[in-house]
Order: C-alpha cells, then sequence, then structure tokens
C-alpha cells in the first residue's frame, strides 16, 4: 500500500478472478455518512471488472482452440492463416508437407480408432523437429514450417523426418521446398510442395510393388 497522508477513512475491495488478485479499487476518505455506500460502489466495480476479465479470458481460450486441431493439438488451418503474417520479413523459410501412407489400410484393417493414432503419432513425430511449428491441413495432411539458413538445410530436414518417421513405424510421405519471407502465394506454395510430396508417396508404392516380385 502507498503512504496515504491524512488517512482517516478507507473503502477497499480487491479484485480477482479464480484466487488471483488483479488489484484493488479504493475509495480514500468518503464522507463518514456515504462510508456504506462507497462501500456498494467498490465491491459492485470489483465484480464487475472481475466479469470483463473472464470474459476477455473466455475469448482468448476460444480464440486459441478456434486455432488448434483438436485430434492431434497441432495447429490448423485457420492457425496458418493466422501465423504466416507473425513471420519475420528477409528471412528464409523450409515448408515441409507430409500425408501419411496407408491411412486407409489402416482405418479398414484396424479401425478408425487405430487411424486416428496414427495421425497423432505422426503429429508427434513432425513436433520432434527442432524450432518447427506444425499445421494439420486436413485428414492425414500436415505442413511443418521452420526457418533454415540455406536451401541445402531444407534436405537435411526432410532425412531427418524421415529416420524419425522410421523409428516410429511410420511410413510418410514429405515433400519440401524453401521460401523468402513475406511468402506472397502461400496457396502456389503448398500446391509445390504438395506435389513433391506425392512424387515421394509414388515412389513409395512402386518400391513396394517392385518388392513383391
Amino acid at each position: 500500500m502507498p503512504h496515504l497522508p491524512d488517512l482517516t477513512r478507507l473503502t477497499i475491495s480487491r479484485i480477482s478472478l479464480d484466487d488471483h488478485a488483479y488489484g484493488y479499487i479504493e475509495v480514500v476518505n468518503p464522507p463518514e455518512d456515504r462510508l456504506d455506500v462507497s462501500s456498494l460502489l467498490c465491491s459492485t466495480l470489483s465484480r464487475f471488472i472481475a466479469i470483463l476479465l473472464r470474459n476477455r479470458d473466455m475469448q482468448n481460450d476460444l480464440r486459441h482452440l478456434g486455432r488448434i486441431d483438436q485430434l492431434t493439438g497441432v495447429f490448423n488451418r485457420r492457425g496458418l492463416t493466422e501465423y504466416l503474417p507473425t513471420l519475420p520479413y528477409g528471412r528464409l523459410v523450409a515448408l515441409v508437407f507430409a500425408d501419411v501412407n496407408g491411412l486407409k489400410h489402416t482405418n479398414d484393417t484396424q479401425g478408425h480408432e487405430a487411424g486416428d493414432r496414427l495421425i497423432k503419432q505422426t503429429a508427434d513425430a513432425l513436433r520432434q523437429e527442432p524450432d518447427a511449428v506444425v499445421f494439420r491441413m486436413g485428414g492425414d495432411e500436415f505442413l511443418l514450417i521452420r526457418d533454415v539458413q540455406t536451401p541445402e538445410e531444407v534436405e537435411t530436414i526432410r532425412q531427418s523426418l524421415k529416420q524419425e518417421f522410421h523409428r516410429r513405424g511410420i511410413s510418410a510421405a514429405l515433400g519440401a521446398i524453401t521460401l523468402p519471407t513475406p511468402i506472397e502465394d502461400i496457396d502456389a506454395a503448398i500446391a509445390e510442395v504438395d506435389r513433391l510430396m506425392y512424387e515421394d508417396k509414388t515412389r513409395h508404392y512402386l518400391s513396394r510393388h517392385e518388392a513383391r516380385q
């Protein structure tokens, strides 16, 4: 409390929410015949401010939930839209597009719960990449973004992810590119990295077909 000279009467009410104190409302030296009124005013204002704080927190929570994929806990497409403008200008970033191989087979033979576990495991594997931000683009498709120093570094990231997937027993196709920021056309970038991912997927299924012969 600050030093209040000539203090004779003080009405005070704590502003709190969920047992956390945010501050106090005070009426210093209210008229003696208005002491009850000042007490009521302080308590009413503190409750009103607490309601505003709770509404603020609820809106922040809803905004956060709107950017998060509920199955995997990574960002969703809306999260990507909000994330892109936050990228610093003049940087080089890697975009890695991942698509799970064999998800339909897993769903058909083991059930959709097993398929959901596979999707979650894929997201967890992508999150192991240091300083990366991961987005679920839909179904079994994911996009990873992280800073790089040189274009050659993206292949190192791709191989690292391949090893992580292999360690977890996951098969996924990966396409990767680098782009300078700001990313002017994210749809074109995703189309390009998606094309490279499908080339990787084609190689995967061709190699499986040749192994069976």
